[in-house]
């Protein structure tokens, strides 16, 4: 699972943040890269086995992960969602809100809201 996520990084370029949606089990994060593209990782998807907000297989891979990119987080083990964090190191908190079936996180610096996927 590392290399492939290595893999994302060579191929879309450098990680440029880390949203952290929802945790610590069932976690749901996105990675966004520098040429735009946005990997879903957690529950239901390719890579679910990474996990945070707790200590185990699945934060210390997403830590690894994070190490060997150079990003500026390198331990996922205490993080509590909804946050962001880039690749300066600038974090950025959110609010969720429930809307029906569906949790919207919204940012505390007006970016746009971030659905958070179901499953």
């Amino acid at each position: 699972m590392k290399d492939a996520l290595e893999k994302l990084a060579r191929t879309h370029g450098k990680l440029r943040e880390v949203m952290f949606l929802a945790g610590p089990f069932h976690s749901k994060s996105l990675l966004v890269f520098e040429d735009g593209t946005t990997v879903r990782v957690g529950w239901n998807t390719e890579f679910s086995m990474l996990t945070f907000g707790y200590r185990g297989t699945g934060a210390t891979a997403f830590s690894a992960f994070l190490a060997s990119v150079d990003f500026p987080l390198k331990d996922v083990t205490n993080v509590k969602p909804p946050l962001i964090v880039k690749s300066d190191d600038g974090r950025v908190r959110g609010t969720a809100h429930s809307t029906g079936d569906t949790i919207v996180i919204q940012w505390d610096d007006n970016r746009p809201d971030t659905p958070v996927w179901r499953g």
